[in-house]
């Protein structure tokens, strides 16, 4: 073998060598990271659904949880925490706003629309008079307007289970 060859051959196995080390520093900051919800909300929103994590939902000045979230097979699952059986459950999507990035899921309550989300703050703010600074987790249910009554929006502190 050439000398050039010999150090072409070396040049790539080394960039080969760089390369792989470079890809498996990411994987781990990435797993890291999405056990963080203030460094990556998406990613950690992310990792709670792919482990099928359940959530618990309290509401403010309470101190046992009144919701629960669960996940499976790339659906969203709510009720009442302990209960096997969800209320409701619905297809996952991405969401948010300028204040949180959510994932959530649309059912149909009481002949209207409803929507839960699974959300955490970017920023610090206060829905529904609920004090959220940046990085918590919450949960957020939505009713819209029906022929049963006006629509609500609730707010409860999260906690993963």
């Amino acid at each position: 073998m050439s000398a050039s060859k010999s150090f072409k051959l070396i040049g790539i196995s080394m960039l080969v060598v760089v390369w792989l080390a470079a890809c498996g520093k990411q994987g781990v900051s990435e797993t890291a990271e999405n056990k963080s919800p203030a460094a990556n909300p998406a990613g950690y929103l992310q990792h709670l659904v792919s482990t099928n994590a359940v959530v618990l939902g309290t509401k403010e000045g309470e101190t046992t949880p009144s919701y629960q979230i669960s996940f499976s097979n790339g659906y969203m699952e709510s009720g009442a925490p302990g209960d096997d059986h969800p209320i409701s459950s619905g297809q996952i999507f991405n969401g948010g706003s300028a204040n949180a990035t959510c994932i959530g899921f649309n059912y149909e309550s009481l002949g209207s629309n409803a929507h839960d989300f699974l959300c955490v703050t970017i920023r610090d703010f206060k829905p529904s008079g609920v004090d959220l600074k940046k990085g918590d987790l919450f949960i957020q249910e939505q009713q819209e307007k029906s022929m049963f009554g006006n629509g609500f929006s609730s707010v409860f502190h999260a906690q993963v289970k």
